[in-house]
């Protein structure tokens, strides 16, 4: 039994041993009671409204020719590729201004790199703001991608995993928390909100109803016609990489849809057979560089043990990639050449990859010669 006197495992837990109390210790007790209470409420007072200037997007004002976003921004000539209308009730919007490819680090810095690749030409940006509350913000870039190809590879290269795109008339767009992103023939718009208030929602379905109105798109790219309207795929399950696919520097305008295992089932649109033979050798050199012939035309990757191969048919450059086995990979191959049988590009498709200006072979191909022939995996 523990000693009464054992002020650690005191058996009379109630008693005290103080003398005398300071009755000044009640107020400075509830004076911090009520400063943590006050700091905890401004903690979820301003993580719900956010400074618009800790946003990613850096919002500057317009006409502050102080910062280094607006000195590097152009005019553009009225409202640019911008439709009218686009203020909700109670928004106001900021002049429009633009970048160009050198100056677009400027603006997205740490990002730049990536809409280069999709062959970005301009970035437009504006800013909608609400009246009575200048903190409550919707961030429009509108990314102009030269060719519907490239602005929807941009925009499924950011678009999430778990998020499935809406196919409608003339794109694809879909809903984040407090985003929204379209696609509309060139153009790849990033409809950015500071909150994900009521408010900011009907501000995004107001930008998409009018987008979707006023501004021309095209037609969706022919692989949609084929990976979606003849093989099933979801359009969320689409890729399109305008060059330095599978991180080969030759391959271009490579066309992928990825199945729930992981397979990737991709295809090229060339001249004619005998280009369409000469780029299935390339892609088999690439594939081996990395891996071992399995026999029939197929490699696996002797790192990660996935199964790939390359095939040519009439204009087409098809194969697989990143199979977890044998008969998952001959499966996607399978449904790949069955898409492709009898399908044919529409008319008003975009010309074909042309090996011809390609870059000359990187560092990551072998030898051709070590590669298995092209007639053991051309049809």
């Amino acid at each position: 039994m523990a000693s009464k006197a054992d002020r650690l495992f005191n058996p009379h837990g109630r008693r005290h041993y103080r003398k005398n109390y300071d009755l000044r210790e009640v107020p400075i007790g509830l004076a911090l009671v009520v400063g943590l209470v006050a700091v905890g409420g401004w903690v979820a007072y301003k993580g719900a409204h956010p400074d618009p200037s800790l946003l990613a997007l850096d919002v500057v004002p317009a006409g502050d020719k102080s910062a280094t976003a607006n000195e590097a921004a152009e005019q553009p000539e009225g409202r640019g590729p911008f439709p009218e209308g686009l203020a909700a009730e109670g928004y106001k919007e900021s002049s429009v201004r633009s970048y160009d490819p050198d100056t677009l680090y400027v603006k997205i810095n740490g990002r730049a790199g990536y809409y280069r690749s999709f062959g970005v030409e301009k970035l437009f940006f504006m800013t909608l703001e609400k009246i009575d509350d200048p903190t409550t913000i919707v961030d429009l870039e509108l990314y102009d991608h030269g060719k519907v190809d490239n602005a929807l590879g941009a925009y499924n290269g950011e678009r999430g995993s778990d998020s499935q795109p809406q196919v409608g008339d003339k794109g694809l767009w879909h809903y984040a928390r407090n985003a929204m992103y379209l696609t509309l023939g060139r153009y790849y718009l990033r409809a950015v909100g500071s909150d994900e208030s009521p408010a900011i929602r009907a501000q995004l379905e107001k930008v998409q109803a009018r987008f979707e109105a006023e501004v021309n798109g095209e037609p969706l790219p022919w692989a949609y016609g084929l990976f979606i309207g003849k093989m099933g795929f979801k359009p969320g399950a689409l890729s399109f990489y305008p060059e330095n696919a599978f991180n080969f520097s030759f391959a271009k305008d490579v066309n992928v849809a990825r199945l729930d295992d992981e397979t990737e089932l991709f295809v090229v649109a060339v001249a004619d057979e005998e280009q369409a033979r000469a780029q299935a050798q390339r892609f088999m050199t690439g594939f081996q560089e990395y891996g071992a012939d399995k026999g029939q035309g197929w490699i696996e990757d002797r790192y990660i043990q996935t199964i790939a191969t390359a095939r040519a048919k009439a204009r087409w450059l098809y194969g697989v990639r990143g199979a977890p086995n044998l008969k998952a990979a001959e499966a996607g191959l399978a449904r790949i050449e069955a898409g492709l049988d009898g399908f044919e590009m529409p008319a008003a498709a975009p010309p074909a990859s042309d090996p011809s200006d390609e870059d000359p072979p990187g560092e990551n191909e072998a030898e051709a010669a070590d590669a298995p022939a092209a007639d053991d995996y051309s049809e």
